[in-house]
Order: structure tokens, then C-alpha cells, then sequence
């Protein structure tokens, strides 16, 4: 997101383009701990600590190591100090997705 608007790109599509992704890699990452743990038979702590210590090391790669700066400014005040009915945005959008999964 930081490099897409950096470079010129409509902010809103920048935002909706890397919460995609974010939500994209996150059922990823539960199909594989759920695959391995059901068709491994691995225990669901191992297979969850064992995907978080992969997670990462990819993101300190990608990442050099450092802080990831330069998002958006809308995703800055949306999910870092934003709310919701007095609420953190980001927990009522946890509510959201947990009551639109049951």
C-alpha cells in the first residue's frame, strides 16, 4: 500500500486493493494450519505456532527488518485511531466479520 500510493495510485482502490490481500492471506493461512492439522494430524498449537514463526520470517524479509511506513493516510485514521460507536474500528470489524461468518 505504501509504494502504490507513493507512486500516484487512487488512495480508496490502494486501500480496498491491500485489505483484499490482507484478508486473502489470512484464509490462506488458516486452510494451512487447518490441512495441517487435519490431514497431518499435527497438534493445533504446534501447526499454529509453527505458520506464526514462517509469517515471520517472511515479513522480516520482505521488510529488511524495519517498520513498514507510508500507508495511506485513510488507513491510518481508519484503523489506528478510528471508531466506531465509541468502539476501535478495527474490533467492530472483527464483530462485523465474526457475526457475517455465523
Amino acid at each position: 500500500m505504501a509504494g502504490a500510493t507513493a507512486t500516484g495510485h487512487d488512495t480508496t482502490a490502494v486501500l480496498l486493493a491491500g485489505l483484499g490481500a490482507g484478508f486473502g492471506l489470512g484464509i490462506a493461512c488458516g486452510l494451512f494450519n487447518g490441512v495441517v492439522i487435519a490431514i497431518l494430524g499435527v497438534s493445533p498449537f504446534v501447526a499454529t505456532l509453527g505458520s506464526y514463526n514462517i509469517a515471520i520470517g517472511v515479513a522480516t524479509t520482505l521488510t529488511a527488518g524495519r517498520p513498514v511506513q507510508g500507508v495511506p493516510k485513510l488507513f491510518s485514521q481508519l484503523f489506528y485511531g478510528g471508531s466506531v460507536f465509541g468502539m476501535p474500528a478495527a474490533i467492530a470489524i472483527t464483530v462485523v466479520i465474526a457475526l457475517c461468518c455465523n
